[in-house]
């Protein structure tokens, strides 16, 4: 058997689910890294607008925000997820 065949058809099938999971958290990870970025020091962004709206007491613009940012994350994810899924099925198949 030659390497590469050993690699695709042994090795790549049992470590794809590891590599699948760490893929979703690191998107989610990486997403909340950058606005938190943007909150604490940014001067333009998503989370420079958070941290505007939170100092001057603006709630609905927060609230506002956290949604756009959760169906974002939330979008991210699914895509994520849907492209390691099809993904799998070529894996399996």
């Amino acid at each position: 058997m030659s390497q590469k065949k050993v690699i695709l058809d042994i090795y790549f099938p049992h470590v794809f689910p590891y590599l699948q999971s760490s893929l979703l958290v690191a998107i989610g990870m990486g997403w909340k890294t950058i606005v938190m970025s943007e909150l604490i020091v940014g001067h333009v962004g998503i989370g420079q607008q958070l941290s505007q709206a939170r100092i001057f007491f603006n709630t609905s613009t927060v609230f506002a925000w956290t949604v756009i940012l959760a169906i974002v994350g939330l979008g991210m994810e699914r895509l994520a997820q849907r492209l390691v899924k099809g993904k799998n099925e070529h894996v399996n198949n």
